[in-house]
């Protein structure tokens, strides 16, 4: 391997991979997460529809989707 090829590799490499997990992190919880899990309803604005253990089980949905749909990206 060339070490002047790493180099510009990591400058192209870096960005887009950033570019790519913020894009999915704002698509895991703004769209995906809250159209499979709680019928549109963000994580932080759960505890104003639910309650008690309905609310402790769509929090725990939430997260699970949400980790695993960024384990797959």
């Amino acid at each position: 391997w060339d070490a002047s090829s790493i180099g510009s590799f990591m400058i192209w490499m870096g960005p887009t991979s950033s570019v790519f997990d913020l894009t999915t992190y704002l698509f895991m919880y703004f769209i995906f997460c809250p159209l499979f899990v709680s019928h549109g309803i963000l994580y932080t604005d759960l505890p104003a529809h639910f309650s008690g253990a309905i609310l402790a089980a769509m929090q725990l949905k939430y997260v699970g989707m949400f980790q695993a749909g960024w384990f797959v990206e």
